[in-house]
């Protein structure tokens, strides 16, 4: 009997131990349940931060490819108005060059009509004279507008058609 007793009192014992190991064992699991729950939403939140985080880069990286392409067409734009200025200031040069040559161009025409007008004065034949040396007939003849010789050889000199 004392053998069945000290059995029984192993075996109740060993039962206990068991029971406090399973509920130790149920108390972890939940544990581990509510722990395992808080990680999946921690889980989603790191996914969604991370998907945040992606879109918040790809928009940099727009921003920073827009702010390049701006800075080239710029660069560009500024390639073609120095291009354009270039020319500009290489025509005004020109314009300037042709504006000297032309106001040197003037100048000695104002002094070649000074020395001709100066030469034209002192000359022995008069001026009005001196314009029109030839002129034609109302017949369509040239003559000489001074009269040279007499009527009569004026006359001889002269052909019916000329």
């Amino acid at each position: 009997n004392e053998t069945y007793e000290t059995y029984k009192v192993e075996k109740e014992k060993e039962v206990e131990m068991l029971s406090r190991h399973l509920r130790d064992a149920t108390y972890e699991l939940a544990q581990n349940r509510e722990l395992a729950e808080g990680l999946r939403k921690e889980q989603e939140r790191m996914q969604y931060r991370l998907k945040e985080y992606q879109v918040e880069l790809e928009l940099k990286e727009n921003h920073v490819n827009i702010q390049r392409e701006h800075k080239e067409r710029k660069s560009q734009e500024l390639a073609q108005l120095q291009d354009i200025l270039t020319k500009s200031h290489n025509t005004i040069n020109d314009n300037m060059q042709h504006i000297k040559m032309a106001s040197q161009l003037d100048a000695e025409t104002q002094e070649l009509t000074k020395r001709i007008r100066e030469s034209l004065k002192s000359s022995p034949v008069p001026l009005h004279k001196r314009k029109n040396s030839r002129s034609k007939t109302p017949a369509g003849r040239i003559v000489a507008s001074h009269k040279s010789g007499s009527k009569e050889e004026r006359m001889r000199s002269r052909t019916p058609f000329s």
